[in-house]
């Protein structure tokens, strides 16, 4: 039986049984969002990046998968910085 089953069935011990047949793996960009913007300038800890003809400095701490024109930043950075 699936996880599924045994869970409808009532039966709790066997349904645990299989929850650890299907290993949980985390998503590392789950809170970043990508981001479309132009690089201006690059210092040895942050960017200075265009978005929307807007220019702000973002720490490369918080970026991810930085391409020539996409990155992935931290979703409450953006909220922040970005309105």
């Amino acid at each position: 039986m699936s996880y599924y089953e045994d869970f409808q069935e009532g039966n709790e011990y066997e349904a645990r049984q299989h929850a650890d047949e299907e290993p949980f793996i985390p998503n590392p960009l789950y809170y970043h969002r990508k981001v479309s913007c132009r690089f201006v300038r690059e210092t040895e800890k942050a960017f200075l990046l265009e978005v929307n003809k807007v220019e702000n400095w973002v720490p490369k701490a918080l970026c991810r998968e930085i391409t020539d024109s996409t990155m992935y930043i931290l979703a409450a950075f953006i909220k922040e910085n970005f309105k």
